[in-house]
């Protein structure tokens, strides 16, 4: 484990992660249970992003405060809660920190207080097993949806009766054979006879598995094209997937989809 965690910290010590809802809730973060301790006073706080050496927040606090906190050069400590996978207990622990910057958070609010802390040491144990192992999934995710996979048709979850690709580009659906995809982009070939293929033309790609529900309705535009056989009319297109028009659920179905053509 001490192995696990060192590579960890090392690899991510200085990845800030912001602290969205979505973000606490993966983490499992106890968001009612988080204050700051100087002396005798605890002052609950909003961490507003965090990494293994320091973290940003936001809390209220009053002038007569925040010059006592200045008059002890800001050490402080930082207590942070999160559950366990169970939900029963609380993993819980203070870091002895330093507040490197003080700055008044909403003008509008003149006892809101944003708060840069530095961690004196080395993060718990807990903390670089929690953040950490978020980080390195994320960052797995994002290498798994930057590579392309190269569909292969002796893959048994790809046969032809199996799934079923359309192309749409200038309101016309074209039947076609998917040949990559990953999570920004996907590689087709079809026969268009009538050469409606333009690069940056706006275009969907339906794609549809029988053993998945729903189906993938990707949209896009065309990044190249691809002249493979004129006699046929066979062209090679690549699309590019627009991130932006993309709902999720599509986002999911197409990682479900991958999860599977992968095995």
């Amino acid at each position: 484990m001490n192995k696990r965690l060192n590579e960890l910290y090392n690899t991510y010590q200085n990845f800030d992660v912001s602290l969205n809802p979505n973000v606490s809730h993966n983490l499992h973060i106890n968001n009612d249970k988080l204050f700051i301790k100087y002396g005798d006073v605890k002052i609950p706080c909003i961490i507003y992003s965090m990494s293994l050496t320091s973290a940003r927040i936001i809390l209220k606090m009053s002038e007569s405060q925040i010059n006592y906190l200045r008059r002890k050069k800001g050490a402080l400590s930082l207590y942070l809660s999160f559950k366990d996978e169970n939900e029963k207990n609380n993993i819980s622990f203070y870091i002895n920190s330093k507040a490197t910057q003080l700055s008044v958070y909403n003008e509008n609010k003149p006892d809101f207080y944003y708060c840069s802390v530095e961690y004196l040491y080395r993060a718990p144990d807990d903390l670089i097993q929690i953040l950490g192992e978020y980080i390195d999934r994320q960052e797995n995710l994002h290498k798994r949806a930057e590579e392309r996979f190269i569909l292969d048709s002796k893959n048994a979850n790809l046969s032809k009766s199996s799934v079923e690709n359309i192309f749409f580009v200038n309101g016309k659906g074209k039947r076609c054979i998917l040949t990559e995809i990953s999570m920004f982009s996907a590689k087709i070939i079809l026969v268009d006879r009538d050469y409606e293929l333009r690069e940056n033309a706006a275009s969907m790609l339906l794609i549809k598995h029988k053993k998945l529900e729903g189906l993938g309705e990707m949209l896009g535009s065309i990044e190249r094209v691809d002249l493979i056989n004129q006699e046929e009319s066979l062209y090679s297109v690549i699309i590019c997937f627009d991130q932006e028009m993309i709902p999720p659920s599509y986002k999911m179905w197409v990682g479900e989809f991958l999860s599977l053509v992968q095995c």
